[in-house]
């Protein structure tokens, strides 16, 4: 971005726009959308708004009233602020967003990003992580099964993972909780079978958490040994299921850290630990 001549003004957000998807049929279009494009991309940075938060509601039906006259498979859910003043970033039902200006008559495609500490920050994830962290938390711990640190004066962390029996790498991460808990890191296991709801994957977690040993069922079925199967009138599968899909949960293990900071597959001790201090400062550094 080009700098402003204005010393009080600091550029601190940047725009990666798609732009090899627009066609300008007309030489008038072309030169319009890219007076729109230049515009956004080189204006003072004013603070808006705290980002994140809805847009007032006349704002936000004028904007949805000029977007309605666009492409009609999209469907828009919510209409945010941005840092940057006048500038809207609109939620997409698929989870993706556009920005819009305050009339909703231009439209970016793209990505946003802080930059912060040398670093460009997509400010996309950084809310999709907030949004992870802030739904974990309204879900009782009593409904997951606990792997607490050692002692309770070195718990400093958490993570919590996503786990299925039908798995091998849910099984190979399972033999790093013990390290991870040496480590002061508490493990928070939730349910979530891969092969959907009301499966043999289902029935099976449902037994370990109906067991009256579930950290002793957990490993046994997930290392494919066969044994009695508990029934109970409740378990939280179809709960811990929803959730993982409504924070983006497509597979097994996934790891949901403290920040909201998302990350599938197995990892070792070793790897998760340095994500975690990288987060949380205070986790003892082997």
């Amino acid at each position: 971005m080009k700098s402003q001549d204005n010393k009080n003004v600091i550029s601190s957000y940047a725009i990666q726009a798609d732009v090899s998807k627009y066609r300008c049929n007309r030489v008038f279009d072309c030169l319009l959308w890219a007076l729109c494009t230049w515009s956004l991309l080189v204006m003072p940075i004013t603070y808006a708004e705290e980002a994140g938060t809805e847009v007032e509601e006349e704002v936000a039906q004028k904007i949805f009233a000029n977007l309605a006259q666009g492409p009609s498979n999209i469907n828009y859910v919510s209409i945010h602020h941005t840092p940057i003043a006048n500038l809207y970033r609109v939620k997409l039902s698929d989870g993706n967003s556009i920005f819009v200006d305050a009339t909703g008559a231009y439209v970016i495609s793209g990505k946003m990003f802080a930059i912060e500490e040398n670093k460009f920050i997509d400010l996309e994830q950084k809310e999709r992580a907030k949004t992870r962290a802030k739904l974990l938390a309204q879900i009782d711990e009593d409904t997951m099964l606990i792997y607490p640190a050692i002692s309770a004066q070195s718990e400093i962390a958490e993570i919590s993972i996503f786990t299925d029996v039908d798995c091998p790498y849910c099984s190979k991460l399972h033999n790093e909780i013990d390290a991870l808990n040496r480590n002061g890191v508490k493990v928070r296991y939730l349910a979530y079978p891969m092969a959907g709801l009301y499966t043999p994957s289902h029935s099976k977690l449902e037994a370990v958490w109906c067991s009256t040993d579930p950290k002793e069922m957990l490993p046994i079925l997930q290392q494919g040994l066969t044994t009695e199967l508990d029934d109970c009138e409740y378990a939280p599968i179809e709960s811990h299921f929803k959730l993982a899909k409504r924070i983006g949960v497509t597979g097994t293990p996934t790891i949901v850290f403290s920040s909201g900071l998302m990350l599938s597959g197995y990892h070792s001790a070793e790897e998760l630990l340095a994500i975690v201090q990288s987060i949380d400062s205070r986790v003892p550094k082997n």
